[in-house]
């Protein structure tokens, strides 16, 4: 799988695109820049909702009123934020493919994306029943408190990857 992995991120690096992307004096940089800053307009968004979604901030605002006007906001900045993270890996994918910080990072992606899913869905099949309580109901709250750490993990691993400790090829 490793053979696979490193196969795949040589093949995508020998595209002009991907050297171009590193090897230009500011473009990586912006698009760096634009990551984390929309990568900080998803999470806070996320954190306001997981935060009414535990019952302790905005507790006397109906949970689907908080949720409905931070979605769009927050989907644009996780859009953008996907869309940089693919441009940060395709300029850098040999060194980044065999991070293993990025190795997690992808499955914690996939664990937060799962857990969203699962989240919204028992949300709007039960928020009639608990919208406008200052406490939701257990299951929900361990859905927010499952996505600000499953977040929290993403964030933390996807800053380690800058740092060479465990490469994988090793």
């Amino acid at each position: 799988m490793n053979q696979l992995l490193a196969d795949f991120s040589q093949w995508l690096y020998a595209t002009g695109g991907s050297r171009a992307i590193h090897e230009t004096i500011y473009l990586y940089n912006w698009i760096e820049t634009t990551h984390v800053l929309t990568l900080m307009v998803f999470l806070g968004m996320l954190f306001f909702i997981d935060m009414r979604m535990l019952g302790y901030t905005m507790t006397r605002v109906p949970a689907s009123q908080i949720a409905a006007r931070l979605n769009i906001p927050m989907m644009i900045g996780f859009a953008i934020m996907i869309i940089t993270g693919l441009l940060l890996y395709y300029a850098v994918p040999d060194r980044t493919t065999q991070s293993l910080w990025f190795r997690i990072k992808v499955i914690l992606l996939i664990a937060a994306g799962i857990n969203a899913w699962l989240f919204h869905r028992r949300m709007s099949e039960s928020v009639t029943s608990w919208d406008t309580d200052p406490v939701p109901p257990s299951h929900i709250r361990r859905g927010a408190a499952l996505s600000l750490t499953l977040w929290a993990g993403v964030v933390i691993t996807g800053r380690l990857i800058a740092y060479d400790w465990f490469d994988c090829y090793r």
